[in-house]
């Protein structure tokens, strides 16, 4: 086992990473030692040792009030250097202990084999024993721990569940450029996660939901259906208004807002993504976006190939027909719309036969 340790130390020379290590000492401070550490380099005309090691601010329990300085939990720290670096540093300051990877034996990532590091070899990557945080991940931490000016609110990953919330960027505020994982709303915003690797856990406070973006969907159960189920209603909510010509201020903000919200969300499936691209189509012929509306255009053309459902299909082809006004989009929609005259029709058949009627009526 050690001949493969040394094996993969030497594979991994020279990757630079965010490693995480322990302090074990109780009567020192760690943060103490690191600045010993990068004294020595200075003097010795060497790099100093990236790192970062927050502490959180907690009140005393005394009768007095005083504010005390406690490491971050479990006395993490975070090494930003290669395997060989941080090795050589171990045995000066040896109260720093490497943290091993519990999934080492299965050679999967501590971020399921996803490279984070340029020019980093993505095979090496999967083989690395040692536990370390992606490039992204510590940059949105370091972000966040600056804001709190280092009053870190910290949980462990294992008293979190961060499954059923989709992965979200902040847009504006002292958290600007952080992704997270959105927790819950409440009357004041919105809750947004910041995983740390799958170490820790930091909440970040209430975020205002005109500042969030979302990059990919829960997969948890039916939430993705769920969402684009309102997201088309309120959408074609919002067009009616716009062939109407009745848009109020409040819709236009509306639709900026979903625009601002969705408009960079990931898609595994091809099928939904035709679908959802109709959807932020929709809003760019409802803002006047003359060049997005023309590339979305194409963008939902284009996914047309790969959609199979008829209600999906009818939808687009009636988005096509509104934002374009050619006359084999209202055809095609309305041929796939009326083919469910004989048996039940669905309702969102029948919402795009009703879509159809306005949309004819006012060309």
């Amino acid at each position: 086992m050690e001949d493969n340790r040394n094996q993969s130390d030497t594979e991994h020379k020279g990757i630079v990473r965010w490693y995480v290590m322990r302090y074990l000492s109780m009567g020192r401070n760690q943060n103490s030692e690191l600045e010993e550490e990068n004294k020595r380099r200075k003097k010795m005309s060497m790099p100093e040792l990236e790192y970062f090691a927050p502490n959180i601010i907690v009140g005393s329990k005394g009768k007095t009030k005083k504010t005390m300085q406690q490491p971050l939990v479990l006395n993490y720290v975070f090494v930003h250097s290669d395997i060989k670096d941080i090795k050589e540093f171990r045995l000066i300051h040896t109260n720093f202990q490497l943290l091993k990877r519990w999934d080492v034996s299965s050679e999967t990532s501590l971020k399921d084999g996803k490279n984070e590091n340029e020019g980093a070899d993505s095979d090496n990557v999967t083989k690395d024993p040692y536990m370390y945080v992606p490039d992204r991940e510590m940059e949105s931490f370091i972000v966040v721990a600056k804001a709190y000016c280092n009053n870190v609110p910290t949980l462990l990953s294992s008293q979190t569940t961060l499954l059923k919330g989709d992965k979200v960027r902040i847009l504006d505020g002292d958290f600007c450029g952080v992704e997270g994982i959105l927790q819950r709303h409440n009357r004041n915003g919105e809750i947004v996660m910041l995983p740390v690797g799958n170490l820790i856990t930091v909440p970040l406070l209430t975020v205002s939901p005109k500042h969030i973006e979302v990059l990919e969907f829960s997969k948890n159960g039916t939430h993705l259906y769920d969402v684009l189920d309102e997201l088309q209603d309120n959408i074609r909510d919002l067009m009616h208004k716009r062939v109407n010509d009745v848009l109020k201020t409040d819709d236009i903000a509306l639709a900026r807002y979903y625009l601002t919200r969705y408009g960079k969300v990931k898609l595994e499936s091809k099928k939904l993504y035709g679908r959802f691209n109709a959807m932020m189509m929709m809003l760019h012929y409802i803002l006047g976006n003359g060049k997005e509306l023309e590339s979305a255009v194409d963008n939902t053309v284009k996914c047309l190939v790969f959609v199979t459902n008829i209600e999906t299909k009818a939808f687009i082809f009636s988005a096509l027909y509104v934002c374009t006004g050619i006359q084999e989009y209202f055809e095609k929609a309305d041929a796939v719309a009326m083919s469910g005259q004989n048996v039940s029709r669905s309702r969102k058949l029948q919402c795009v036969a009703d879509d159809l009627l306005l949309y004819r009526k006012l060309k």
